[in-house]
């Protein structure tokens, strides 16, 4: 009686461990096409943004482009600010404006402005709150103009005289061929936090003009494919940084994501060590690197031992970023 109880209770552990394991390993196929496809619907936000853009700009004669309400407040206005001048909306909707020319202001100066007016809206047609950070068109012929959404004070947040090729964001973009092109790792951008982003280039007469952009927070992408997950789980950049993870993941194994911290702070004191966030780094148990290895050779199924325990791994790839989804059972 006493061995069939054994048997029972082993049985019972087996068939438990059994059912974590295929709840976990569809948990982790569920979010990667979860994640999957939605970054798929931002790119194709982002080339159809650039398309309306590139109608507006090689056919600017189908638009009115009369300057007579650029200084009125249904407008924006040109202003002094800190000695430079500053082209600004005068009311905080829309999309917000950074162009801060040298004077005199002339008249084809306000003709750009006003033609930039009429992509306004494809801009917050391309925003999508669950997982965009933000959508940014920025243009350096003949002008640098550059497009916000969300609103926000560009005034008080970037200095005069930008020259966006400087930013990789953007000539990453304005460089290529025509395809949209994601950053190739997740970053810090002391605006937007920690993202990735998509940029692809904006053409008048097969010329780049320009480049738009759409920015995606890392911590609303963690929380739209973790939402309602009760496994073990974590999201993995590609770079092995540790994105995001459920609780059971953070409480097992004692470590942080990146969104754990005030990383922005940290970056503004200098003090921000990215490497210290990723799995194969060497501040990391040797069991954290021991995933990031397996991850690394390309195997989906993989054991490790922690604690004295078999984790029992599954991994998929968001194909469209390259990065993983990684789930585990005892």
């Amino acid at each position: 009686m006493k061995k069939l109880l054994i048997l029972c209770i082993i049985s019972i552990t087996v068939s438990c461990s059994f059912i974590d394991r295929i709840i976990m390993k569809k948990d982790v196929v569920a979010i990667t096409q979860k994640i999957n496809t939605k970054i798929v619907s931002v790119k194709e936000s982002l080339i159809k943004l650039t398309t309306e853009i590139e109608e507006v700009y090689n056919n600017p004669t189908k638009y009115d482009l009369s300057i007579d309400t650029l200084d009125k407040k249904d407008g924006g206005v040109f202003d002094s600010h800190n000695d430079y001048t500053y082209y600004y909306k005068t009311v905080n909707t829309g999309a917000s404006y950074y162009f801060t020319p040298m004077k005199p202001i002339t008249d084809d100066m306000k003709k750009e402005i006003k033609k930039a007016t009429y992509i306004e809206n494809y801009m917050i047609e391309a925003y999508d709150s669950s997982i965009v950070r933000v959508v940014n068109v920025d243009f350096c012929v003949p002008y640098t103009i550059g497009l916000l959404y969300p609103w926000f004070d560009m005034i008080s947040a970037f200095p005069p005289g930008l020259d966006f090729k400087m930013f990789e964001w953007f000539t990453r973009g304005f460089e290529s061929p025509q395809d949209p092109i994601w950053s190739e790792n997740p970053f810090a951008d002391l605006y937007a936090g920690w993202v990735i982003d998509i940029s692809m280039p904006i053409k008048v007469n097969n010329t780049s003009i320009g480049a738009s952009v759409i920015n995606m927070e890392i911590s609303k992408l963690v929380r739209y494919g973790l939402s309602n997950v009760t496994s073990h789980v974590m999201i993995i950049g590609n770079d092995m940084s540790l994105l995001g993870a459920t609780n059971k993941v953070k409480d097992y194994f004692d470590i942080k994501v990146i969104e754990d911290d005030d990383y922005l702070g940290l970056i503004k004191e200098n003090k921000f060590v990215p490497e210290k966030y990723k799995i194969t780094s060497e501040s990391q148990a040797d069991s954290i690197r021991k995933i990031g290895s397996e991850i690394n050779t390309g195997k989906k199924d993989f054991t490790i031992i922690s604690k004295g325990k078999k984790l029992i791994f599954h991994v998929e790839k968001i194909d469209e970023i390259n990065y993983f989804v990684a789930g585990f059972s005892e």
